[in-house]
């Protein structure tokens, strides 16, 4: 929560020092976390028969933006009230166009990677049948 605060003060206030380090940062746990519970959740559903996880582990990765979007606005509206109502739509425009594309980079991050994950265990369940 302290890189996603420091990074919208940041923004807002024109102050551009270190925020890309924390961006960096915060992007590739995020994409990390994401995989790991995608996969996580892909494994579950497979273990009990449900092979309906494509769009599943598509929305646990994007669940990440609409997260990102729910702290933006917590922050900027309830923490820092008193803006006019211009530059109130204008921050929720602007928080809704970033957060939705993180979430769909990131639910295009926890796919691929259950993905993956699905070919690799299915190409060593078919290895073991064929021996």
């Amino acid at each position: 929560m302290t890189e996603v605060f420091y990074v919208v003060t940041s923004l807002w206030r024109h102050q551009y020092y270190f925020m890309y380090f924390y961006l960096a940062l915060s992007f590739l746990l995020m994409a990390v976390v994401a995989q790991t519970v995608s996969i996580v959740q892909t494994y579950i559903a497979l273990s009990v028969g449900d092979y309906n996880w494509w769009w599943r582990s598509f929305m646990v990765g994007f669940l990440v933006g609409a997260h990102s979007y729910a702290v933006c606005t917590y922050y900027y509206f309830f923490l820092e009230p008193g803006s006019s109502f211009a530059m109130e739509v204008s921050f929720a425009l602007w928080s809704l166009l970033m957060c939705t594309l993180v979430g769909l980079v990131s639910g295009t991050n926890s796919f691929v990677g259950s993905y993956l994950f699905v070919k690799r265990i299915y190409k060593r369940v078919h290895e073991d049948r064929s021996k």
